[in-house]
């Protein structure tokens, strides 16, 4: 699953399986290697922190996604996956799949629709409008949007946006 980095927990493994491999191709450079992957980490330790605190009030709600993208950042931060626009990765949902997730975001008062920006606008705002809840369209990755520019970043804009969805 390519979305497991967006459980900032697993920062700490991936960050290890790059600085392994910069250190093979510049054994010179381990020390700053090191250094470096420490500071990331602290400054995501302290982010981590800051998320938590700021997504504590939203604990145990549900979001819908359009893919699974979000299953790692959902339950990192304490919020459930309430279905899924795409009832087939990559396959467009069929017409009882959006009306059975029309009925159960009603039925559990489920108040927001996370989309990635490449997901299909016009199925997003149709099942946004006949169910009530809010769309939001959150990067994927680094770049995603212009503010995502670093991972540190993209964690703040992913939490942030969610947060505000829910006022």
């Amino acid at each position: 699953d390519p979305h497991y980095t967006l459980d900032p927990a697993n920062a700490a493994i991936v960050t290890a399986n790059i600085v392994e491999g910069l250190k093979r191709v510049g054994p010179q450079h381990a020390a700053l290697f090191d250094a470096r992957r420490q500071e990331f980490l602290s400054r995501l330790d302290a982010g981590v922190a800051r998320w938590q605190k700021n997504i504590e009030p939203l604990r145990g709600a549900k979001v819908v996604t359009y893919h699974e993208t979000f299953n790692y950042l959902l339950r990192r931060f304490g919020l459930e996956l309430g279905g899924v626009i795409e009832d087939r990765p990559g396959i467009p949902p069929s017409p009882a799949h959006l009306a059975n997730l029309i009925t159960t975001i009603k039925e559990q008062r489920i108040k927001v629709i996370a989309a990635e920006p490449y997901a299909d606008q016009n199925i997003i705002e149709l099942v946004a409008r006949e169910s009530g809840a809010k769309a939001i369209r959150l990067p994927s990755a680094v770049g995603g949007v212009k503010e995502a520019d670093s991972y540190l970043a993209l964690m703040e804009n992913l939490v942030s946006a969610l947060v505000r969805a829910f006022r």
